[in-house]
């Protein structure tokens, strides 16, 4: 009974399913044939990146000839294609958002304001800075160092945009006093 079972297992059964790997590996070669030219051009139009593209319709063939298997309607699978580079693309773009805005951010370096005149100028800038309240301080920090909207700031610091604005507004109008009276305001 074991050499009977033994025989099905490599006998037919084998043959069967290298018929059936062979037939769904060229129903496979055929789809990236007929599709590969049209997802490549769908994913240069998402990402405007022939290299990015390439390897997006790479990626999405891999995951759906994976799934080709329990696809339940085959001639459906330029839709299943399509929503996968769509995915993979959206994917990419949150990387290179990501990336982009990383990339921005170390190039900014925590540097003394821009010249103001000599180091005695910019040192009083940044004493008057120091005589503001902290939340002012984080407020006009946020605005204008690292350049972020007033709704990236409230996020920040917990507060409505009006809060931001107010902030900012009353930074200023202290600096300004400060600053006008030789940095001796507010001591």
């Amino acid at each position: 009974m074991k050499d009977a079972y033994r025989g099905m297992r490599t006998g037919e059964g084998t043959t069967i399913r290298r018929r059936e790997s062979r037939k769904s590996s060229e129903q496979l070669e055929s789809l990236f044939l007929r599709h590969s030219d049209g997802a490549l051009r769908f994913a240069y139009f998402l990402t405007s990146n022939r290299d990015q593209a390439e390897d997006i319709v790479q990626e999405a063939f891999i995951r759906v000839s994976g799934r080709f298997g329990s696809i339940s309607k085959p001639e459906r699978f330029r839709a299943y294609l399509n929503k996968t580079i769509l995915n993979l693309a959206r994917g990419q773009a949150r990387r290179n958002k990501r990336e982009a805005d990383t990339i921005a951010r170390l190039r900014r370096q925590p540097t003394a304001p821009a010249h103001m005149g000599d180091a005695s100028q910019t040192d009083l800038v940044w004493k008057s800075l120091l005589k503001l309240p902290q939340r002012q301080r984080a407020a006009i920090f946020f605005r204008f160092y690292e350049d972020l909207t007033e709704s990236e700031v409230a996020q920040i610091l917990g507060c409505s945009t009006g809060s931001v604005k107010s902030l900012v507004y009353r930074a200023m109008n202290s600096l300004r006093g400060i600053l006008e009276d030789g940095g001796t305001n507010g001591q």
